[in-house]
Formats: C-alpha cells, sequence, structure tokens
C-alpha cells in the first residue's frame, strides 16, 4: 500500500513518475447544466455566520474543496482535503456539527 507522499514529494509512489496532474475538482450544477461548483469535502447546516465561513448561504457552510493529484504513467491517483478557512478545526468543536477530530490515544509517559 502506498502512503499520501504524492504532494510531499511530487513523485509517484507507486512508478516514481515526476510528470503529475493536480485537478481541482468540480461538479455539475444542480440547478443548471452549463455551470460548475468546487466539489466540496462537507456542507454542514450551520450559517455561515454562525461557522465564519466565506461559502454558503444562511443556511449551511460549504467547507473546503479536493483536490486530485494524478501520475501521467501510471494513473495512480491521491486525493487531498484543502481547507484554507481553517474550518475543519473550527467545526470539530461545535456540538453537532457533523465534523469531529478523532485524536489518538494518549501515551502514558516514559519511565
Amino acid at each position: 500500500m502506498y502512503s499520501g507522499v504524492v504532494r510531499a514529494s511530487q513523485r509517484c509512489p507507486k512508478c516514481h513518475g515526476e510528470n503529475l496532474y493536480v485537478c481541482e475538482n468540480h461538479q455539475p450544477d444542480e440547478d443548471c447544466s452549463n455551470l460548475t461548483h468546487p466539489f466540496r469535502v462537507t456542507a454542514v447546516q450551520l450559517s455561515t455566520e454562525e461557522t465564519g465561513g466565506k461559502h454558503g448561504t444562511s443556511h449551511r457552510t460549504h467547507v473546503g474543496t479536493y483536490e486530485t493529484w494524478i501520475c501521467a504513467a501510471c494513473g495512480y491517483t491521491e486525493w487531498y482535503a484543502v481547507d484554507k478557512e481553517g474550518l475543519l478545526e473550527r467545526l470539530a468543536k461545535i456540538r453537532n456539527s457533523g465534523v469531529r477530530l478523532v485524536r489518538p490515544p494518549a501515551k502514558p509517559p516514559y519511565r
């Protein structure tokens, strides 16, 4: 199994290729077939006023986007969440936001 190293190393961990496509992911708009909008990491049922986010409406906030890194030689692909506003961290602190942070258990002190 390959770990997420494409973006950091800018090399494919599978074939060591150096030619990579980086795609900002968009999806078709629900209301108009000629429009697209960013593929969001999540949408929460909290207004942009409540979350401090810049994208969404008075009823919900759209959080982050995805970018995809694809090796031009072999097609190996990695997806990355991009959260320029830092909303995931903020939402993890709001109860019932639908976003939570999972941390490893604390290690006992070394003796």
